[in-house]
């Protein structure tokens, strides 16, 4: 189904290997919808597609089934916090709902793995479920931003207090970024830089 004159909704498990190639076979994004995010530079944000490439080739062998395997223990670390809360829901005959609890039990193994500390949705009450409803707006945000990109820079100038009140939920984000930026280093080549090397 054409969604607009540039993309296509597929809905067919058969397109999966055409829609999802390998890296032979060079895709360049639009611009304004890898900028759906509003955080231009990044790697999702990348258009040309051997740029993406360099950029994402650093953090490929994090996520080889190797360096999954060695943190398997993490894992299971969670896993038993997660049989925990369980059981103390048993001995209060609440319902529990186990939507959250996975997403609890994946917020705190990614935040473990990527910055070496766990946000702590799994102790949380109700496993910090405000959590998942807020990153899927965001999600949804994002088509927003594709149509207008101005409305994302509008809310990041906003003073925080005054956005707290329009969606008090985005403490999560805040404290996410009080704990995750400290431990980001700086980018040592810029996009900008790698533009300008392919140009050389």
């Amino acid at each position: 189904m054409r969604i607009n004159p540039h993309e296509l909704h597929v809905s067919d498990p058969d397109f999966y290997d055409e829609l999802y190639t390998s890296g032979a076979r060079k895709r360049n994004k639009h611009w304004w919808s890898a900028d759906m995010f509003g955080v231009p530079g990044a790697m999702i944000s990348t258009v040309p597609h051997d740029i993406h490439r360099r950029l994402r080739a650093p953090i490929a062998p994090f996520f080889s089934q190797q360096a999954i395997r060695k943190f398997d223990p993490v894992i299971r670390e969670k896993l038993e916090i997660m049989y925990t809360r369980f059981e103390e829901y048993r001995g209060t005959g609440q319902p529990v709902n186990i939507e959250d609890a996975y997403n609890a039990l994946t917020n705190d193994i990614i935040s473990e793995y990527c910055f070496g500390l766990s946000h702590g949705c799994l102790d949380m009450p109700n496993f910090n479920n405000e959590w998942a409803p807020l990153l899927m707006g965001s999600s949804e945000n994002s088509l927003l931003h594709k149509q207008i990109p101005w409305i994302t820079g509008l809310m990041r100038n906003l003073p925080l207090p005054l956005l707290l009140k329009i969606e008090p939920r985005i403490w999560n984000f805040v404290r996410l970024q009080e704990v995750c930026n400290p431990r980001i280093p700086p980018h040592s080549r810029s996009l900008h830089q790698l533009e300008h090397r392919d140009e050389d």
